[in-house]
Parts: C-alpha cells; sequence; structure tokens
C-alpha cells in the first residue's frame, strides 16, 4: 500500500538548514552552554549508516557545531510515521536507550526527545480554544482574501478543523474554485472587451462605407489609391473628411493625397 511521504521530506528538508537547527537547539535545549555555542560553526555531516540490525538508515541527520573550545555532535533522529502511533512516545525512549548502550554512553550527554505530529493535534479536547481562534482567524483572512468565492463554502462548515472537511481540502476546493471564477471572468472581460472593439470597428466601417458613397457620387470612380486611405483610415481622419466631404474641390485636397 502505498503511503504520502510528503510530510518526511518536508520535515527532512526543514531541519537540513543551519537557521532552523539554531532555532531548535536555543528554544527547546536551555542551558548556559548557548552562551559559549558558536552557531557560525553550524554544519551538517554524512548520516548515513547501517546499524546494528542492518537496516539503513539515510533520514538521521548528524550536525556539529563548537562550542568554547570543543566540537559537539548533534544527532537529529528522524523516525517518520505514516499513520496515528499512540506509542511513540515509547518508540522514542527505547531509541535513546538503544543509542546510549551503542555508544556506552554513561548518560551525561544531554538528550531531546522532540515529537512533531502532522496529524489532527487540535483535535484534542485541551485544544479547543485553539481550534475556535484559529477557525475564526481563518475565516477572516479567506473573506479577506476571496469574499465571493470562498463564503459559500465557509458558511457551509461549521468548523473548519473537525470532521470530514477539514483545513486542506476546503482551503484546496476554495482556491480551486477561485481558479475557476477567475478564469470565468477573464472571459467575461474579454468578451466585453471585444463586443466593444466590435462596435468600434462597425462605427469605423459604417463611417467609411458612407464616406465612400458619397465620394462616388461627386467624383465618380474612386482610384485605388483613393480606396486604400479610406480602408486605413483613423476614426479622426473619418470624421475630418466627413466634414468636409461636399465642400472639397477633388479627392487630393480632400485625402490629403501627397505625390511620393
Amino acid at each position: 500500500m502505498s503511503t504520502d511521504t510528503s510530510h518526511d521530506s518536508g520535515y527532512k528538508q526543514l531541519f537540513s538548514h543551519p537557521d532552523m537547527m539554531r532555532d531548535l537547539l536555543t528554544g527547546f535545549v536551555p542551558g548556559p552552554w548557548l552562551q559559549s555555542a558558536r552557531f557560525d560553526t553550524l554544519e551538517r555531516v554524512n548520516a548515513s549508516y547501517v546499524s546494528e540490525s542492518d537496516r539503513q538508515r539515510h533520514d538521521d541527520m548528524v550536525w556539529r557545531l563548537q562550542v568554547g573550545p570543543r566540537w559537539v555532535w548533534i544527532y537529529l533522529l528522524l523516525e517518520f510515521q505514516s499513520r496515528d502511533d499512540p506509542w511513540m512516545a515509547v518508540h522514542i525512549r527505547n531509541m535513546v536507550e538503544a543509542l546510549f548502550k551503542l555508544e556506552r554512553s554513561t548518560g551525561s550527554d544531554e538528550i531531546i526527545q522532540l515529537i512533531l505530529a502532522a496529524g489532527k493535534a487540535l483535535q484534542a479536547p485541551e485544544q479547543k480554544a485553539l481550534q475556535r481562534t484559529l477557525d475564526l482567524w481563518f475565516r477572516r483572512l479567506i473573506r479577506r482574501k476571496m469574499p465571493q468565492t470562498a463564503e459559500p463554502d465557509l458558511a457551509a462548515i461549521p468548523n473548519l478543523f473537525e470532521g470530514a472537511p477539514m483545513l486542506e481540502n476546503t482551503l484546496e476546493r476554495i482556491f480551486k474554485q477561485a481558479h475557476k471564477d477567475g478564469l470565468k471572468a477573464g472571459r467575461q472581460a474579454g468578451l466585453h472587451e471585444g463586443r466593444e472593439e466590435g462596435r468600434e470597428e462597425g462605427r469605423d466601417e459604417g463611417i467609411s462605407l458612407m464616406l465612400r458613397r458619397v465620394l462616388e457620387q461627386r467624383f465618380d470612380h474612386l482610384p485605388p489609391w483613393a480606396v486604400q486611405r479610406l480602408n486605413e483610415a483613423t476614426r479622426q481622419q473619418l470624421d475630418q473628411w466627413s466634414q468636409h466631404m461636399l465642400s472639397a474641390p477633388n479627392l487630393e485636397a480632400l485625402l490629403n493625397r501627397t505625390e511620393g
């Protein structure tokens, strides 16, 4: 059965940046060591290896940085789960114990156990207040960014973070609808603009045809150069010629023909 590992690669990329590791250490590993830590020396080293159980590991990360005169190694064990696992905390503890045994450590090294969940953390009962706050904030944001598209969807969902229509699906549907509405609006604007341009072109053609018929009655047959001038004339030229078509002494004077 295939599983979506996009979160796995996302977390791996996230912790592959020195700035992210620096914030992780300063935020979750407090202590006097921070005063002598040189975070400008943070560098990532190769972390691909084969464990005693013959299991290849390529996801874990190893960093090092200078703390005072010595180098300190940071082993970031990344254990990805595609499903909820209520025993994950126990698994992490067992991994930490195995790491101590493997390194024959006395236990003096700093071990920080951090579990990142990409699941429904906001579904916990103690998160109801935070859930309501985020729900209100997201609704205001979506309404402000996409007022016409989002309103029908948002009105039908009592809580963005509960039930089948979770936030990710809701946003995806709203964005798709916004894109669809944008294309529709663009087509309508194009049709409207096309109709306006069509009316303008129609008026120009009407003036040109009227002018041509009047000139044919006055000067009999129109030479090719006169027909070309009428076909290529601008609205301003057509209006000007229409005002003088009965008073002009000849075609050359009316159409401002210049011999090349």
